[in-house]
């Protein structure tokens, strides 16, 4: 009797060796994060944790009754019959899948199976994971992905990416369009000899700028080059770009974002080429606002009053050159209810001296870009013109505000009966501009003894013949 003891004794240790051990199983399955399945291959349920219940909603006895597949929608079930068959055949699978829960709630998870041997029968054993977050996220970046590549392939800019030795590796729709290339001419070509010529129009060599940039990106993070068409024609793009760095801090390539500014500068060239003949027309042409503060001065009028350009901008035109400040607020108020005024006047000179000047005041007020003042040679031939944009002419001051222009014509030694007929001669010629259809009302006359005159406002900036 007494030699069985310790047999009884080892028996109660193994079986309470396997109670610790069935414990720690289900401890381990019921703390498992996801929900845990274990059946045979008639789809019976042999075990499952806590979470199968909580996530399915059905309880213990209604889970042990069911199948695998009454947990999935029906166009799921196929799909998940064939990686259940999947497992039992090969040893394992893996599928993302809609989770019917027992409301009808449709969760995405991730479900994984591998076949195993319990109780000497062949079995699927898995873990199912939520990926709700993850299937929104990935659907969140698909969509931003999708918007960027919107943005970058019809953004009204020039998107260039290219590697360190100048090779375009990218070039979207409106860059293809506007150089006249398609991807598969222009991808893996050099940025020189494709869309930058190797010399611009100044003689300036551009072989060299994909170096300059690479070596000194801080330097060239904007720049302006000329560039060219795929038919060589000639344009100006104002480009920003940015180094793109590898892990370890070294340029892999540069993105470079561009704008067409051609037509800005040749505008701006134009404006240059008539603020050069405005300012060097015969006759005194003075740019102010209402109070009367200096805009423009061009070299007529330094000839006529012997003011200095910088002497005057910024100055009351009133208190430089009106000799009576009456006659000065009388004309203001007259060309702000007329929008213009001519006449004769006395004004000083730099050293004092009365002179009598031809003057015309005309008002500029909200010019729009098509707008131009012309003014010419009575023989038509152009001396300046005024208008498309005047604020550039200006140094970028706003200009479009209520502004005056005074036209001045100084004629010495001319009699009084001379002036009068030479004024009633040039009154014949005269042209008044009326109210345009988009509301904007100017209306100037015309000054100077050999019969200089403001036209008419044109609408065309690239032909400012009469």
């Amino acid at each position: 009797m007494n030699s069985l003891l310790p047999t009884d004794e080892a028996g109660k240790n193994a079986e309470a060796l396997l109670q610790r051990e069935k414990l720690f199983s289900d401890t381990i399955i019921t703390s498992i994060p996801g929900v845990l399945y274990l059946y045979n291959e008639e789809g019976r349920f042999l075990r499952w944790n806590n979470s199968f219940e909580t996530v399915s909603g059905y309880s213990a006895e209604e889970v042990a009754r069911m199948h695998p597949l009454d947990f999935f929608d029906a166009d799921q079930k196929q799909l998940v019959k064939e990686k259940i068959a999947e497992v039992f055949a090969e040893g394992e699978s893996s599928v993302e899948s809609e989770f019917l829960t027992k409301d009808g709630k449709r969760v995405p998870y991730f479900f994984t199976g591998r076949r195993v041997t319990f109780d000497g029968a062949t079995c699927l054993v898995g873990l199912g994971v939520d990926i709700t977050e993850r299937r929104q996220a990935s659907i969140d970046l698909h969509e931003s992905e999708r918007k960027y590549r919107e943005l970058v392939e019809h953004a009204n800019s020039i998107i260039l990416r290219w590697t360190r030795d100048g090779r375009i590796t990218f070039l979207n729709e409106y860059g293809l369009k506007f150089f006249d290339f398609t991807a598969e001419q222009i991808i893996g070509r050099h940025v020189v000899g494709t869309i930058v010529p190797a010399l611009e129009s100044t003689n300036r060599d551009l072989r060299p700028l994909m170096d300059n940039i690479l070596e000194n990106p801080e330097a060239y993070t904007q720049n302006i080059n000329e560039n060219m068409r795929r038919n060589g024609e000639r344009v100006w793009i104002a480009w920003t770009n940015k180094t793109v760095l590898d892990e370890h801090g070294e340029i892999t390539e540069v993105l470079s974002i561009g704008t067409d500014i051609t037509g800005r500068r040749r505008a701006e060239a134009q404006i240059a080429e008539q603020a050069a003949f405005l300012d060097k027309a015969r006759d005194a042409i003075i740019a102010r606002t209402l109070d009367g503060k200096v805009l423009f001065w061009n070299q007529g009028a330094e000839a006529v009053y012997g003011w200095k350009s910088a002497e005057v901008l910024g100055r009351n035109i009133g208190e430089l050159i009106y000799t009576d400040q009456n006659a000065f607020r009388e004309i203001n108020s007259r060309v702000l209810v007329d929008g213009e005024w001519s006449g004769e006047l006395r004004h000083f000179t730099k050293d004092r001296k009365e002179i009598i000047i031809d003057l015309a005041v005309g008002t500029l007020t909200g010019l729009c870009e098509k707008d131009a003042w012309r003014i010419v040679f009575d023989k038509g031939k152009r001396i300046a013109a005024l208008g498309r944009r005047i604020d550039h002419l200006l140094d970028g001051r706003a200009f479009f505000q209520k502004h005056h222009i005074d036209f001045v014509s100084h004629r010495a030694g001319v009699t009084k009966k001379e002036r009068v007929m030479s004024r009633r001669d040039r009154l014949r010629i005269s042209e008044r501009i009326v109210r345009s259809d988009n509301g904007i009302g100017v209306e100037v006359g015309s000054w100077h003894s050999r019969g200089i005159h403001v036209l008419r406002r044109g609408c065309d900036s690239t032909n400012m013949d009469p």
